[in-house]
């Protein structure tokens, strides 16, 4: 290949960055160039770039013009395509290369591209499942189209797993590791990388019950659920800002580390597991090479009918029994009447009442209700179907000395709602450079910018405040002329209606009105600048050091306009008037909420990396380091009244002085100010070790240890820091004599390993956390208050764990896998616990807990070709089972316990984290339909009687989260097409299902469909464990029947979590000379539920909407 002239070269990336001017609609920099006498210089950037995209753009224009002259001089590339010849498929991850060492391996569309010294040799072709080949090659050779025959051998293909610290063989680790690779990581389409890792990855449970998912590894180690959720490592270091600034197009694989000897050597911060991210780089063999990718995905709105509500028609029902026996009375003539809201059927009963309106005209109104459903509005004139559009593309290319990628990806999402919508623009640069034969440098510099867009939020369901949880379920939200129409909001219809005589602001609340009366933004930005050094001494020995800084700023801002309710709320509630003087304590306007956090984090390492083997049986591998980090997060927020968005004023209010609110709604009070600023620094210093030792490729002997401290813990030395260590041994039998014979075990390996590590973040504090504030409310002084009690003797949370483990490949790799056994025991468990309320303190943070836990990992791997069809398939079970075996802290009473549901973290001891409790129910007695339950052993109907009897005489079902769970993932290949689906099921959980309280339904507006199955004459206790409706409610009653063993199911279920169809397109003589590749997909993720123990309706694996299903539609193309 001709070297080029500087000219040409400096031509060639000014091409390069016009046409990166036309993608992003600017011009990143101008380059001007002389000829070969001359200097380039780089020009301006444009003022309206921000310095983050500056930068970025910087680093990457100034390594390749610098660094050209090195790729220039690189030897002549050898590119190529390798398929099966069965089936036509592109094959990934196909090993390719020469006698003299010179290797890579396909990409994930099959397509390679080798760097070769010599002008004429052997290339050498292997891949699992396929027999090899070698092809000669010469001068006038410049690429390959191999065709792969499928054999059942398999090669001895090299995994290697990524911990963070060094990238080891999986063979040698005695840890307990799982590998993801990129293929996988694509089959599901998400702008967030840790969706992807939903049910694929044994050991690793995503708990959605909340409303979001919290992530465990083998279960739960910590009390608090600050300390919860593995340690996020992205390239090396702890990832300090949003995970959702990381673009997944540009992951190159997943670890994660599971047992103590895998995660000890992160030390305090691996209690919980740790998931190990590496990015994409560029290929030191690859000498040009471009990635694109695109995609489309959409869902439908929201199942709002997934709620079992009550039917319009059974609640107006409820309404008129409650009028006809006085239920309303006192809210409709009582002195406190104006702090309720009531609906349109009370209200046309009253007029009735009154002779306002006649009996049939009464029934006429109240029937054309019956048939309403307030949900049907908000799915026709607010929910929309939502829609999500990623792009990227990725230039690597280089040579031995330096090799580099740039990628950028856009992603424009909007939501459900109307107006709401975010993008996300990401640019990331990596540069690997070897100025000399010893000395390597490693530069990445990334760049992400997010902007969120929102209207005022309408959730559903609706919660009308005064006095009610939910809104009555006919409400008509527009009118038949599309006029948005109000509804029963925070006070009484009527004393809003009227009162202030118009002088006013109008008080009604519309829902469909405050979407567009609100307006949100959130502006974030984060960028990373990290370099690493790695020196060789010795062919056995290098010196490694790493720095890295990492920044995330976010600005945001709400603008209530005068037109919403909030602003008129509040300015209503401070308005005086006085004959016909209205006077306005806060000014009549806009107000407007801004506030903006920035997380900045230093962290540098220096490592002593050790290699060695002799006498061909003898390995050691070790590394010795230290490193620091500093991590500083203040935030402001700020509040501005009067605001004019128009021409960008404000008004001035008085913060010190109270004011009495209007008509007596409330004590006086001072102007909220809306003011708030903190900040805080975390610091982390640590030393460590690891080191492994292999005999005969058969022994092999692994010990990690580490020295932790920080900022957050301890007043003494010893308590500061922290040590924790790990250790463990594996037996590779398959490669023993007794064994070597044996053809159809190709591996066969034992692991034992035993270590500690630790939880620490945001929780605990040994010394007091105060807050200063700038005025009191009576005395306008300032004054500062103690908001978290000091511990000095708090310490650092430890886990210890054993793993025992198996791995295995038979019959020529058709069969595979692992089986593992573990135990674990966290101590010094970090928890608050109430003290004496005399110290001023009401709970302070300490050591109060013990969990011991047990489970296993089993997986197993196929693969086998059938006729011209390829078939893998995984299959993974993993149980875990996390008990309180020690815990001090302060103990709750018994409804506590039962009501949380194993929703909530409540302690026990020798009980599961999330344990799910009731109270024994025996059905409905036959007379009266009341729900029976159990005190002193015999029936009874003395429900505050059972509710405060001991928590031992209550029923205890088992666990909120699944102590079994799993995936099933098969994939299909014939010729150009592919097919995967996946599986997840969760076994051995209880769930609390809702229904019906008829103290919620009569004060709250909370209904349930359970309504229509109740028990309402004898003989229905047959066939219902409803209870019968009662006038009054009794409380008691309907808290012990909700939380009653009738209401408690089992959770097991069976997931079809996504499915994915691919066609690679035919491309052949559209380049001749370079391999392309451009496939298509279609898939689907959240297909939905296939199988359930519950017979109720419900999804157990969500405590809210389930989401909805997401279908997805991409093309991916390589050259």
């Amino acid at each position: 290949m001709r070297k080029l002239r500087k000219g040409e070269r400096y031509a060639l990336w000014r091409d390069l960055a016009n046409n990166l001017n036309k993608y992003i609609k600017r011009s990143l920099l101008r380059c001007a160039h002389r000829d070969d006498a001359e200097k380039t210089r780089i020009a301006q950037f444009p003022q309206a770039v921000g310095y983050g995209f500056k930068f970025v753009a910087l680093v990457v224009f100034f390594s390749y013009v610098l660094f050209s002259d090195a790729q220039a001089q690189s030897g002549r590339i050898l590119g190529g395509g390798v398929r099966s010849a069965a089936d036509g498929q592109m094959l990934e991850g196909v090993s390719v290369y020469t006698e003299k060492g010179e290797k890579t391996s396909t990409d994930r569309n099959g397509t390679f591209s080798l760097s070769v010294s010599a002008i004429k040799d052997t290339v050498h072709i292997k891949h699992i499942g396929f027999k090899p080949q070698s092809i000669a090659y010469d001068e006038t050779t410049t690429l390959l189209e191999i065709e792969l025959v499928p054999s059942e051998n398999q090669i001895d293909e090299v995994e290697v797993v990524s911990t963070g610290y060094q990238t080891i063989p999986k063979e040698r680790a005695t840890g307990s590791f799982v590998q993801i690779d990129k293929e996988l990581l694509n089959r599901r389409v998400t702008t967030s990388i840790l969706d992807k890792l939903d049910g694929i990855a044994p050991g690793l449970q995503f708990d959605n019950r909340s409303g979001r998912s919290e992530i465990n590894v083998r279960g739960i180690n910590t009390l608090s659920g600050l300390l919860m959720g593995p340690l996020i490592v992205v390239d090396n270091f702890p990832y300090e800002g949003d995970i959702a600034n990381i673009n997944p197009n540009d992951v190159e694989s997943v670890s994660v580390l599971k047992d103590a000897a895998a995660t000890s050597i992160w030390g305090a911060r691996a209690g919980n597991g740790v998931i190990v991210i590496t990015m994409k780089k560029s290929n030191a063999r690859d000498r040009f090479r471009v990635e694109a990718n695109a995609n489309v995905t959409t869902s439908p709105p929201p199942n709002l009918y997934y709620h079992q509500n009550m039917h319009s028609s059974d609640f107006i029902d409820v309404e008129k029994m409650l009028f006809e026996a006085g239920h309303y009375d006192a809210i409709l003539q009582g002195p406190t009447s104006r702090f309720y809201v009531t609906s349109p059927i009370v209200d046309i009963l009253l007029r009735e009442r009154e002779e306002l309106l006649t009996k049939e005209e009464a029934t006429r109104q109240i029937e054309r209700y019956r048939n309403i459903d307030y949900r049907d509005g908000l799915l026709k004139h607010v929910y929309r179907n939502p829609l999500s559009q990623q792009y990227s593309i990725a230039i690597s290319g280089g040579g031995d000395r330096n090799n580099s990628r740039i990628a950028i990806g856009y992603d424009n999402n909007s939501t459900v709602t109307p107006g709401e919508k975010d993008n996300r623009l990401s640019i990331r640069f990596a540069n690997t450079y070897k100025p000399t034969k010893n000395l390597q440098m490693q530069l990445t510099a990334s760049m992400t910018k997010s902007a969120g867009r929102a209207n005022g939020a309408l959730a559903y369901p609706i919660i009308p405040g005064g006095g009610k949880n939910a809104l009555f379920p006919y409400a008509s939200l527009i009118d038949d002329q599309m006029n948005p129409l109000a509804i029963p909001y925070a006070y009484n219809y009527h004393y809003i209606d009227t009162i202030g005589d118009g002088r006013l602001l109008d008080w009604k609340y519309r829902p469909l009105d405050e979407i567009n009366n609100t307006r949100s933004r959130r502006d974030l930005q984060h960028n990373l600048f990290a370099v690493n050094l790695k020196y060789q001494i010795f062919s056995f020995l290098d010196l490694e050091g790493q720095y890295q800084f990492e920044r995330q700023h976010a600005d945001n801002s709400t603008n209530s306009t005068l037109a919403s309710f909030s602003t008129r709320d509040l300015i209503n509630r401070y308005t005086q008037i006085n004959g016909t003087a209205v006077k306005n304590i806060i000014p009549v306007g806009d107000i407007l909420n801004t506030g903006n956090s920035t997380l900045s984090g230093h962290k540098v390492r220096g490592q002593l990396n050790f290699n060695n083997k002799w006498n061909g049986i003898h390995e050691v591998s070790a590394f010795i380091g230290s490193e620091l980090s500093h991590r500083r997060s203040p935030s402001y927020q700020f509040r501005t009244y009067g605001w004019n968005d128009d021409v960008l004023t404000r008004a001035n209010v008085d913060y010190v002085n109270s004011y009495p609110i209007f008509d007596g709604l409330s004590q006086n009070r001072p102007i909220p100010n809306g003011e708030d600023f903190s900040s805080a620094t975390r610091r982390f210093v640590s030393t460590y070790f690891n080191g492994s030792y292999t005999y005969g490729n058969r022994y092999i002997y692994s010990i990690s240890a580490r020295r932790d401290a920080a900022n957050l813990f301890g007043v003494n030395t010893n308590r500061r820091w922290n040590p924790l260590w790990s250790t463990g041994v594996s037996w590779i039998l398959s490669n023993e004599k007794f064994l070597s014979r044996t053809d159809w075990i190709q591996l066969l390996k034992a692991r034992v390993t035993l270590g500690h590590s630790g939880n620490a973040g945001e929780g605990g504090n040994s010394r007091p956390i105060i807050i200063n504030m700038s005025s009191a409310s009576y005395t306008n002084l300032p004054y500062a208050q103690i908001v978290a009690a000091p511990n000095p003797n708090l310490k650092w949370e430890d886990v210890k764990m054993v793993n025992y483990a198996i791995d295995f490949s038979l019959f020529k790799g058709a069969l595979g896998g692992s089986l593992e056994y573990f135990t674990k025991k966290a101590s010094d468990l970090i928890s608050y616990e109430e003290i004496d309320p005399t110290t001023g303190m009401n709970s302070v943070d300490r050591n109060v807990g013990e969990i011991q836990s047990k489970g296993f990992d089993l997986v197993l791997n196929f693969n086998k070709n059938i006729n011209a069809v390829h078939w893998t398939s995984s299959a993974s079970l993993s149980y875990v089972k996390d008990v309180v075996s020690q815990f001090y802290g302060t103990l709750q009473n018994t409804p506590t316990y039962v009501n949380s549901g194993g929703k909530t973290f409540t302690p026990l001891k020798d009980r599961v984290l999330y344990p799910v409790f009731s109270y024994s129910f025996n059905g409905l007695d036959p007379d009266n339909g009341d729900p029976i339950g159990f005190l002193n052993g015999e029936e009874s109907t003395d429900y505050r009687g059972i509710m405060n009897d001991s928590l031992q005489n209550q029923r205890y079902h088992g666990s909120g989260l699944p102590p079994y769970y799993g995936f099933f993932r098969n994939s299909f290949s014939w010729k150009s097409f592919d097919l995967s689906f996946s599986l997840a099921y969760k076994l051995g959980f209880f769930f609390r299902k809702s229904t019906i309280s008829y103290t919620g339904l009569f004060d709250s507006w909370v209904g349930h469909r359970d309504y229509e199955h109740r028990w309402q004459v004898p003989g229905d206790e047959n066939s219902t464990d409803i209870p019968s409706l009662v006038y009054p409610a009794d409380g008691n009653r309907d808290s012990f029947f909700t939380n009653s063993e009738a209401n408690i199911e089992r959770g097991d279920l069976i997931r079809l979590q996504d499915v994915r169809v691919g066609y690679k397109i035919p491309t052949a003589g559209l380049f001749p000379n370079t391999p392309f590749v451009v496939s298509a997909f279609f898939s689907i993720n959240n297909v939905g539920l296939i199988w359930t123990k519950t017979k109720s309706g419900y999804d157990p694996d969500y405590s809210a909407l389930p989401p909805s299903r997401f279908y997805s539609f991409g093309l991916n193309i390589s050259l």
